[in-house]
């Protein structure tokens, strides 16, 4: 590894994505480490060095129009060819809420994680290098065109891969938080994952959705999900109708009803019709996220996987 390029890139990193000079310092902190040099305190804090923070290790903030989509897929679980159409009906998915709060006045940005292949047997972040979010939908969907499948069928850790988003992705402290979790297979995890999870999750302040394969709510195509009050979407033509919410399916259904989100049927994703479910699900997020713009925001600031301290915020009544 040529240390003078990565210290440069970094560097570069910190002014283009209009950061304070953190990762700079966290590089070389990160290099001396692995060298066997302990460094303590040398880098700094942006979740207490922001304005809003004051120093403190907790804080209070209004709520922003900003969204931020974690977009998270078990890529290790789909056939190369179900990932390619997965990736694509995420693609019009993006596109969908994007236009939808959008109109709403709401300035939207993406981040991307994946886990399970055979090359990234680990979670991963992938960017287009300038920082961990993307506000352009058409370059974010260029980045999910760009994902290929090894080829190799494998089990992903569900659970290590949300926590890792939650504790590696530096969350705007006003804007809300969406994450839109993929997967062919919903597994379930130890009770110890589960609640070490939803705490972190509660929080974090995010809203998951969960699109994966459940039996118990498959209606064919009469169903796309179900909200984690069991509400069926779409509603029929005679009214709401009410499904039992599949709990027990796995850890992503379960975390998306501790969230107050919704569990979709992943065919409908992977088979990028009918235009009318991405519509329903772009709707749903809006109708129940929105609502947390009148609100504020409570905020802890925690150490995260890398060098820097995250922002955890809760939606709070001011």
């Amino acid at each position: 590894m040529k240390i003078d390029k990565f210290v440069r890139d970094v560097c570069e990193w910190d002014v283009t994505a209009e950061r304070s000079i953190c990762d700079t310092f966290n590089a070389v902190a990160a290099i001396c480490t692995h060298h066997g040099f302990q460094i303590e305190n040398v880098h700094c804090d942006p979740c207490h060095d922001g304005p809003e923070a004051e120093g403190q290790k907790t804080f209070r903030t209004k709520s922003s129009k900003v969204l931020e989509v974690g977009v998270v897929v078990a890529e290790g679980t789909f056939t190369p060819e179900a990932l390619s159409s997965v990736l694509s009906g995420a693609k019009s998915l993006l596109a969908k809420v994007h236009a939808v709060f959008g109109k709403l006045g709401y300035r939207t940005k993406h981040v991307f994680a994946f886990g399970g292949s055979d090359e990234h047997g680990r979670p991963y972040i992938r960017t287009t290098g300038e920082g961990f979010f993307m506000s352009d939908v058409d370059t974010a969907s260029k980045l999910l065109k760009a994902v290929k499948s090894d080829g190799k069928h494998s089990t992903v850790n569900l659970a290590s891969l949300l926590d890792y988003v939650l504790d590696t992705v530096p969350f705007d402290a006003q804007a809300t938080r969406v994450i839109l979790a993929f997967a062919s297979n919903d597994f379930n995890s130890s009770r110890a994952e589960l609640d070490g999870l939803h705490a972190k999750v509660e929080a974090s302040g995010a809203t998951l959705y969960a699109f994966s394969n459940y039996p118990t709510v498959d209606r064919g195509k009469r169903i796309y999900g179900v909200r984690a009050d069991g509400l069926v979407f779409p509603p029929s033509k005679t009214g709401e109708d009410y499904l039992d919410y599949p709990s027990r399916a796995g850890i992503l259904a379960k975390i998306a009803a501790a969230t107050r989100g919704s569990a979709f049927q992943i065919a409908f994703v992977e088979a990028g019709k009918p235009s009318e479910f991405f519509e329903a699900v772009a709707e749903e997020v809006a109708a129940k996220v929105g609502k947390e713009l009148k609100g504020c925001r409570e905020c802890t600031c925690t150490g995260g996987r890398g060098w820097d301290t995250l922002a955890r915020c809760r939606p709070v009544a001011c």
